[in-house]
């Protein structure tokens, strides 16, 4: 043991480092035996991280020989370093993301194309049916089609406002008169005369209600005096003037009645001349026209609602200010004629009658 125990020391003291510091001495052989041992440990675990560093080594030689091949495929001309590295990455990353985007995009893009060629084969579909009905209904466009359309649905408007008219029409119509002979009437009636009629019968009912105002007025003040009044005499004049009142009153609403009574019965006579008459009273006239100038004009009975006016030998129209003076007058002398010798048979029937009668 002691010969061992000489040998190790001489081994380590030719281990140590010239000018080293023994902090053993030759009695702590244990002591040493620990200090060899954490030495030993110590230099294997400096082996394996110098092994570990060789691998690091190996790979980051590795990962330099890819990014130099990566940096010339790319085309990048600076040196391969951790940072470029990193740049490189996050553009790689953000291409990532943008080809995402783009794949999102392209296919909504490819989505909204194919609704559009749905939509654009739908119109097309749309526009031969189109045309379709166009040819059968003998149209050439659209607008002509819309105008229909527009011209149909005014039809319908200006139909349901007839059925309205008819309908308040068929209102006014009296119970006891067939309606076909109310419409003939109202065409053949005269409008202006209805208007004036209108107006003169609005009149007169305005100035009675004025009266019967002023007269509801007065009343009131007769029964406000009668109730002040405090002796029987002074009410009975007060009704004797009530009375005298609704007298007038009525004679008022009398005269009234009659004034409209005779103006109906007026407008009905005009109307039996112009009906009965006056064609005669036309023919006539134009009988004597012709006479007077020398069978060149007749009188245009057919249209005498237009106006008075002559008929030539070929059938032309001439109207009032085309006249020379001398036709005015003879075709006013022959209406005067005219009008003379149907009076006359009038006033003959008349005169048969009186002397007839007892």
């Amino acid at each position: 043991l002691q010969g061992i125990y000489d040998e190790a020391l001489a081994a380590w003291q030719n281990w140590l480092p010239q000018g080293a510091a023994k902090s053993l001495d030759e009695d702590d052989f244990f002591g040493l035996k620990h200090e060899y041992d954490q030495y030993h440990e110590q230099l294997r675990t400096i082996e394996g991280y110098e092994k570990r560093l060789a691998e690091h080594k190996e790979g980051l030689r590795i990962i330099e020989d890819q990014a130099m091949a990566l940096w010339y495929n790319l085309g990048i001309e600076a040196p391969v370093s951790p940072t470029e590295l990193k740049r490189i990455y996050n553009q790689y990353k953000n291409f990532q993301q943008n080809k995402i985007v783009w794949e999102q995009k392209e296919a909504q893009r490819k989505s909204f194309r194919n609704e559009y060629d749905n939509w654009h084969r739908k119109e097309k579909e749309l526009l031969l049916r189109q045309q379709e009905l166009l040819h059968k209904a003998g149209m050439e466009s659209s607008n002509e089609y819309r105008q229909h359309l527009i011209d149909e649905d005014q039809y319908k408007q200006w139909q349901t406002i007839y059925k309205q008219s008819q309908v308040q029409l068929d209102l006014l119509a009296p119970d006891a008169e067939n309606k076909d002979l109310f419409y003939r009437r109202l065409r053949e009636g005269n409008k202006d005369n209805w208007l004036d009629e209108l107006a003169h019968s609005e009149r007169e009912i305005a100035s009675i209600e004025d009266k019967l105002a002023t007269l509801y007025e007065r009343r009131g003040q007769i029964v406000e005096a009668m109730r002040t009044l405090g002796s029987d005499q002074e009410q009975h004049q007060m009704l004797q003037e009530r009375e005298a009142l609704q007298s007038e009153l009525e004679s008022a609403l009398e005269d009234w009645a009659t004034q409209v009574l005779i103006s109906h019965c007026m407008d009905k006579a005009q109307q039996s001349y112009e009906q009965e008459k006056q064609p005669h009273m036309l023919e006539l006239a134009s009988s004597y026209v012709e006479r007077l100038t020398g069978e060149r004009y007749t009188l245009d009975i057919l249209g005498i609602n237009k106006g008075v006016a002559l008929i030539n030998n070929n059938g032309e129209r001439l109207e009032l200010k085309f006249w020379s003076s001398g036709l005015a007058d003879q075709v006013y002398l022959a209406l005067r004629l005219a009008l003379a010798k149907v009076f006359s048979y009038q006033v003959e029937s008349l005169l048969t009658w009186h002397c007839v009668s007892p």
